[in-house]
């Protein structure tokens, strides 16, 4: 039972390994570590840390980075889309698509007045882009007085505004004192009107102008452009056709450098979503061997020895009992023959005939008893 005890007992140890206070007995590797001592490798264990910056993905790497990472690229924006792209790949990205060209009246960035049929007055002017109302400056009005623009037949009057107007988007209020004036509205890209947007011969008694193709006679067109996504085609904007074109842009290449960031400065045999580092390590023990109460180290070989200690105790102590039982029987029976001995040696020593004859005298009595009881027991059953 005893056997039983101390081997269920080292079972229910050996997941632990030691006792919860186990962790004193191990140590750094030192002179006191024994042959057979339990070993084992702790290491310091870090994460990686990029260390970098976006460089043109040249051949080579900066000399100041060790790596450089292809899947982390940035992009700096596409340049204007042109008929051919003669670049460096390993500095610029590409791209190449069939795009819509168009090609839009220029903006309007001055109103002009001429050619007027009589002398007469304006009361107001008013120029909008869309709903917003825009600011304007007299650049040449001849005889203008108070509020009133002053003009005549051979007279020109100039406005320069303060933004440029897309023409689709430009509405104008022109009001006369007097009605049936003819003359003729222009609108400039440029002071020198060499550059028209719109222009017409109108009348004093249209107020307000909306603008649209009828506007287009000498109009000025901008560059051609090209868009992705196809346009919505109005008075103002000219569809061309398609073309092949590309743009470009730059990228750079992220490069860097890892640094060890390290969890800290201690030994773990494991420490999770770290790196162990191999090559920064401690040897760390603990002996085979009882230490304090306070904890027994357990391994197989410790159960072994346990158990066949325990076996030659038994044994021993078995062994030891049979001699012990062996010993006492011998004595019991020394005993017992001594007593024998005790009482005969008187009898024997009797040198008296009369205490003979008595001896004699009881055991004839005795055997003639037993004979009568004998017979008369025989002599019942026949009966």
């Amino acid at each position: 039972m005893r056997k039983l005890v101390i081997f269920l007992w080292a079972i229910m140890m050996l997941p632990l390994g030691v006792k919860a206070d186990d962790s004193l007995n191990w140590q750094e590797k030192d002179e006191n570590m024994q042959d057979d001592a339990i070993v084992e490798n702790r290491y310091r264990f870090y994460k990686e840390e990029k260390e970098g910056e976006y460089l043109q993905n040249f051949d080579e790497l900066e000399s100041k980075y060790q790596y450089k990472d292809s899947n982390d690229i940035k992009y700096l924006e596409y340049g204007s889309w042109q008929s051919t792209c003669d670049v460096d790949s390993n500095i610029f990205m590409v791209e190449d698509r069939k795009l819509d060209s168009y090609q839009k009246v220029l903006p309007t960035r001055f109103m002009i007045l001429s050619d007027f049929s009589k002398d007469s007055k304006i009361k107001n002017i008013y120029i909008y882009n869309k709903d917003e109302v825009v600011d304007y400056q007299l650049l040449s009005c001849p005889n203008c007085v108070d509020d009133l623009l002053d003009i005549g037949k051979n007279k020109i009057l100039k406005i320069y505004y303060d933004k440029s107007i897309e023409v689709d988007s430009l509405k104008v209020e022109i009001e006369f004192e007097d009605s049936d004036i003819e003359y003729l509205l222009t609108f400039s890209n440029d002071a020198s009107m060499n550059k028209i947007s719109l222009q017409k011969e109108v009348s004093s008694n249209d107020v307000e102008f909306i603008f649209d193709k009828s506007w287009l006679n000498n109009s000025t067109y901008g560059e051609i452009f090209y868009e992705v996504v196809p346009l919505e085609v109005n008075d103002f904007i000219k569809y061309l056709g398609k073309v092949s074109m590309c743009r470009y842009r730059k990228y750079l290449v992220y490069n860097y450098n890892l640094n060890k960031e390290y969890y800290d400065n201690n030994y773990y045999t494991n420490v999770d979503g770290y790196i162990k580092d191999e090559n920064d390590y401690k040897i760390y023990y603990k002996n085979k061997k009882k230490v304090e109460d306070s904890g027994v180290i357990f391994t197989k070989n410790s159960i072994e020895n346990e158990v066949e200690e325990q076996n030659k105790i038994e044994v021993v102590k078995e062994e030891d009992t049979k001699e012990v039982n062996v010993k006492k029987e011998v004595k019991k029976s020394n005993k017992i023959d001594d007593k024998v001995d005790n009482k005969l040696m008187p009898t024997l020593s009797i040198s008296n005939n009369k205490s003979i004859v008595k001896y004699v005298i009881l055991i004839v009595i005795g055997l003639t008893l037993i004979y009568i009881i004998y017979c008369n027991r025989k002599t019942v059953i026949k009966k």
